[in-house]
């Protein structure tokens, strides 16, 4: 399933079940991603994907979802409370995968691990 640049990643991903794959789109997705993943969903990025949260959304991810799949995506400009982070699963959200992922420029960090979180690459 593909989420392209003007649309709103949530409502995408709330019109499919738990364990669907999803390409995003090259180009910035300014102000319209910020998901709470179903658990066993993979988000994989085309070459160029980078996800904006235009200094007014908190997150990109976040959520208790179990066995998420991050893969080859830039966010940015992301505005977390305190402590927070523009991928924040819940620290129990356990087996995520985060690979080739970069996180720039935003308001407090860029990542939040959780129980079994594997960084790669």
């Amino acid at each position: 399933m593909a989420i392209g640049i003007g649309d709103d990643a949530q409502s995408v991903v709330n019109a499919h079940g738990p364990g669907t794959t999803y390409v995003v789109k090259a180009g910035i997705h300014l102000r319209n991603f910020s998901v709470q993943p179903k658990s066993g969903d993979r988000f994989c990025g085309e070459s160029g994907a980078v996800l904006d949260g235009g200094r007014s959304l908190a997150s990109a991810f976040s959520g208790g979802a179990t066995n998420v799949t991050l893969d080859s995506i830039t966010t940015r400009d992301y505005n977390p409370a305190r402590q927070g982070a523009a991928i924040q699963p819940q620290p129990r959200a356990s087996g995520w995968v985060v690979r080739n992922v970069s996180a720039l420029h935003n308001g407090w960090a860029g990542l939040l691990v959780a129980d079994g979180m594997k960084i790669l690459g």
